[in-house]
């Protein structure tokens, strides 16, 4: 793992070196007011457009989830419950954070097939593939830690790329800043024995620099879905997620470093099979028990990530000049074996 992570940084420093500026754009001063001026005013601030702007004056329909209402309800630790109160948007819940999706305005989904959905997610502006399970969607650690989450609706292909015909998701992680703060987060569920806490830790170490670490954890050996044959639950779930970022800002410059991993055990696809009477081969018919399903191996599905991130912002003056540069690694993998 060392070797690895070595080679993964050593990586991320090269690409920050030699990669091309991700957008430029030309602000006049007097059109723009900066982030702090417009927070004074009350006024939500947004990159929806690439760019700082009043939520207020980007010409399309757009939502943002800031981090005070998202505390007020607790947080989430899943696209269902992040996007619950947006408008247009809909969560395809398929009992598996590996083969869930999400649309907006009715737009088409993959419905477990190796393609991808017609919305684009992006993390801190870097686009999140999918892969041959099926389905795209956050993992647990996209939603650690969250600055705001930007909802657009429509069509946004134009500054977002592919996959964005219907809409595009864009969650923006916390970033380092100058003070000391931190929070912490803990949530207990009777009904499946479920502990879930996260915290985050703020600590600056000089003028103009500070490092922001951040972690999730989860433990849930039981649930609602019941193997009685490997004696699991489908819909168990355990494991960690850690994030580490060092920020310097120095003049005109202001550059974020992120690293992260995570190791988790998510939910399995779990369903219930019936099959009417008269079908060949079951002339009494079938139905399978609701909470009961003799697999003959243990459901499992796991989630494993690794990634970097490196921001880099220059103020120009006229223009602000961003490159963001993102590498990630992501294993996921599903049993779905049952005996007839």
């Amino acid at each position: 793992m060392g070797r690895r992570a070595n080679l993964l940084f050593c990586t991320a420093a090269i690409w920050v070196a030699v990669a091309p500026p991700a957008f430029a754009q030309d602000r006049p001063p007097e059109a723009l007011p900066d982030a702090a001026e417009a927070n004074d005013d009350g006024a939500i601030v947004v990159t929806a457009r690439r760019r700082e702007e009043r939520l207020a004056d980007v010409p399309t329909a757009a939502s943002v989830i800031d981090i005070t209402s998202l505390t007020d309800r607790g947080g989430a630790s899943g696209s269902g419950e992040l996007l619950a109160d947006q408008p247009s948007v809909r969560f395809n819940n398929l009992s598996s954070s590996i083969t869930s999706e999400i649309s907006i305005r009715a737009s088409s989904t993959a419905r477990a097939t190796n393609g991808d959905p017609s919305v684009g997610l992006y993390r801190n502006g870097a686009y999140i593939a999918g892969g041959p399970v099926g389905g795209r969607n956050f993992t647990r650690l996209d939603l650690l830690d969250i600055g705001r989450v930007e909802v657009l609706r429509g069509t946004q292909g134009a500054l977002y790329g592919r996959n964005a015909v219907g809409g595009a998701i864009n969650i923006i992680s916390a970033e380092p800043e100058f003070d000391l703060s931190g929070w912490a987060s803990a949530r207990y569920g009777f009904e499946n024995n479920s502990f879930q806490t996260q915290g985050a830790i703020n600590v600056p170490l000089a003028e103009g620099l500070a490092i922001r670490l951040s972690g999730d954890l989860v433990e849930q050996d039981k649930g609602f879905f019941y193997n009685p044959d490997n004696d699991v639950y489908f819909d168990q779930q355990k494991g960690h997620g850690l994030r580490g970022q060092i920020r310097l800002k120095r003049g005109p410059v202001d550059a974020i470093i992120m690293a992260e991993t995570q190791r988790l055990t998510t939910p399995a696809v779990h369903y219930q099979i019936s099959i009417p009477a008269g079908t060949p081969g079951f002339p009494g018919g079938y139905t399978q028990d609701r909470f009961r399903y003799p697999w003959n191996t243990a459901p499992r599905a796991s989630q494993d990530v690794d990634g970097l991130q490196a921001i880099i912002r220059v103020d120009l003056g006229g223009a602000d000049l961003t490159s963001t540069t993102s590498f990630a690694s992501a294993t996921r993998n599903m049993t779905l074996t049952m005996t007839r």
